[in-house]
């Protein structure tokens, strides 16, 4: 409403404006101002009062329009939530074998390169994917996550499951040293899902090579059993470091992220028939975004709600002008989701109106 009462007002002064100028310009005529008819002089002084007015009033349309504007922070995950449906796919067959063994923890290989926002789609996890797939037909679900940090100084790797039993006590119950069963006990007792996730970038694999990750896997092995009706998702996430700068060092990584890469879809295509007591899986790799993937998210039901019915035909111009000038400049027709996020949250910012503003 305030804006259309803004566009309103403007053709309004800009009437005013008009009449005061030709007023002026018949005012003008008169060789003498003693010889300028007294009503003229009453029409001029009138016009110039309404159209001070009128500023005023527009003045004042503005700052509440700036206002509502400030009040409607964009969701934080929106601009995140571009396609991801081959991962919720892949993550809904792996809960459908936890199902069938439910006192299990259900371990997951989060995979892709330094630009795919791996910290907000872990917040999807937490706020969409999960809820959704547990719970259709609930109200809103909490799901816990808590940050299992990797070590920092690992010299031998049958040393990792002492550190990561440490690590994990010390996060959860800031003791250093607690069996597996008191810490098992603890994160139980959370009423929702729980997701216990940590982050390895390419060089983190360099001394050791993929046996790091193989014993992640069995340290999750000898896990005590969850109790019925729990949830427990173990997300390891591995980062492909991509190097900007071109040299030695950016072919060095391209071979360690293609040999790590092999090994994880070594390890998925085996079943993970050696872990036998875990519920395990490996999302496809994130990629970057398709023009098609973010006109659906456009269109999607969050996107519409916060942007506007009326308007998406103009935010799905938006997105053409931006993935075109990305191909330009790139030679290349998808984008990564950090910089498409950056993008979209511009858009937003820059576009959005508020709920009484589209009434």
């Amino acid at each position: 409403m305030t804006q259309k009462k803004i566009k309103f007002i403007q053709l309004q002064i800009a009437e005013a404006e008009d009449n005061l100028r030709r007023i002026q310009e018949r005012k003008s005529k008169f060789v003498e101002p003693t010889s300028i008819p007294l009503q003229l002089e009453k029409d001029e002084e009138l016009h110039q009062k309404n159209l001070t007015e009128l500023k005023e009033i527009l003045y004042r349309l503005k700052i509440r329009f700036k206002q509502s504007r400030k009040s409607r922070p964009i969701p934080p995950l929106l601009p995140y939530l571009c396609d991801r449906s081959e991962q919720e796919y892949h993550l809904a067959k792996a809960l459908q074998k936890l199902n069938q063994q439910a006192h299990r923890p259900l371990v997951c290989i989060i995979h892709g390169d330094d630009f795919q926002s791996h910290d907000m789609f872990l917040e999807r996890l937490k706020q969409v994917s999960l809820p959704k797939l547990i719970y259709p037909d609930a109200g809103e679900i909490a799901v816990t996550d808590y940050l299992l940090s990797w070590p920092s100084r690992l010299q031998k790797i049958d040393d990792l499951h002492n550190q990561l039993e440490k690590k994990l006590a010390d996060r959860l119950l800031n003791r250093s040293f607690v069996s597996k069963e008191e810490i098992n006990q603890f994160l139980v007792g959370h009423p929702g899902p729980v997701i216990i996730h940590t982050h390895l970038l390419t060089e983190d694999l360099q001394q050791h090579g993929s046996k790091i990750i193989e014993n992640f896997f069995l340290f999750w092995q000898n896990w005590p059993d969850i109790l019925p009706g729990k949830y427990l998702f173990i997300c390891l996430f591995i980062k492909y470091q991509l190097p900007k700068k071109i040299g030695l060092n950016k072919f060095c990584f391209k071979f360690k992220n293609k040999n790590v890469s092999n090994f994880i879809k070594q390890l998925s295509s085996s079943n993970f028939y050696q872990f036998d007591r875990l519920i395990c899986t490996v999302l496809p790799e994130l990629d970057s975004i398709t023009r098609r993937q973010t006109e659906d998210w456009a269109r999607d039901k969050d996107t519409r709600i916060f942007w506007g019915e009326e308007r998406i035909e103009d935010l799905i111009i938006k997105i053409r002008d931006i993935f075109e000038q990305w191909e330009k400049e790139k030679s290349s027709n998808t984008i990564p989701m950090e910089y498409l996020a950056r993008n979209l949250t511009e858009i937003l910012q820059n576009c959005s109106i508020s709920k009484e503003e589209r009434k």
